[in-house]
């Protein structure tokens, strides 16, 4: 059962991670790497998520002061690794699309635009000659 209960945390911090941190950088609507951009994302994919689960999970440690238990605290650090190595993986996917999109426009003298990749389609990359790429949400 504790091996079950940490499996989850893991894998839905990786999955809400990966969302999240997606959805807030294709908001931003930047392109490639961007410090700002990233600690933003990281605020909405680690921290939101981390503090609607944290504190429920330390009220209930704090009503059942005796008992002692090591599944709370290791499924709450392995949840945030998780949450972080979402957030990782979604920065890796949408600079690989935009890598993609580069070398699709690199011979390009015309305007063009795409969707992004999943999940993130409702956004585009845009390319305008003389203005270089820019996304879109």
């Amino acid at each position: 059962m504790k091996l079950l209960l940490l499996l989850a945390g893991i894998s839905l911090g990786l999955v809400v991670g990966f969302w999240f941190y997606a959805s807030a950088r294709n908001l931003s609507e930047t392109v490639n790497f961007d410090v700002t951009t990233f600690l933003t994302s990281l605020v909405v994919s680690v921290v939101v998520p981390l503090m609607f689960v944290a504190l429920p999970v330390h009220a209930s440690q704090a009503v059942r002061r005796g008992a002692k238990s090591w599944a709370p605290r290791r499924v709450l650090v392995a949840f945030a690794a998780s949450l972080m190595l979402g957030s990782l993986a979604a920065e890796g996917w949408m600079l690989r699309d935009e890598a993609k999109f580069a070398s699709e426009v690199s011979s390009l003298d015309s305007k063009y635009s795409r969707a992004r990749a999943w999940p993130n389609q409702t956004g585009s990359l845009v390319f305008v000659p003389g203005r270089g790429i820019n996304g879109t949400d």
